[in-house]
């Protein structure tokens, strides 16, 4: 799921993530984040531990209840997202993709 500061509607989501992520870059894991920033391109990116309860839908909105957790695992440590509650609210506008590209 990608938050987005150029979006009104996704600015509150971003600033969220974003304190996230420079939280975890703080207490330096040294592993794999599920979260993501990048100023420069002004979005922020969660990646949810996989479950088999929620299947989510291209362009439609959810409200989502989260908790990021560590886990140690054969010495290493684990940063991970899991979805806690989840339902829609909305609808997002299809994206014009564009045209597809013949890469054969």
């Amino acid at each position: 799921m990608i938050a987005s500061k150029s979006k009104p509607t996704e600015i509150e989501n971003y600033d969220k993530l974003k304190s996230y992520y420079e939280k975890l870059i703080e207490k330096n894991y040294e592993t794999y984040l599920p979260i993501f920033n990048s100023v420069e391109n002004n979005y922020s990116t969660i990646k949810f531990f996989k479950n088999e309860k929620y299947k989510f839908v291209p362009n439609v909105l959810y409200d989502v209840e989260y908790k990021i957790t560590t886990i140690a695992k054969n010495s290493k440590i684990y940063v991970n997202c899991h979805i806690q509650k989840c339902k829609m609210v909305g609808k997002a506008p299809a994206d014009d993709i564009g045209e597809e590209l013949d890469l054969d």
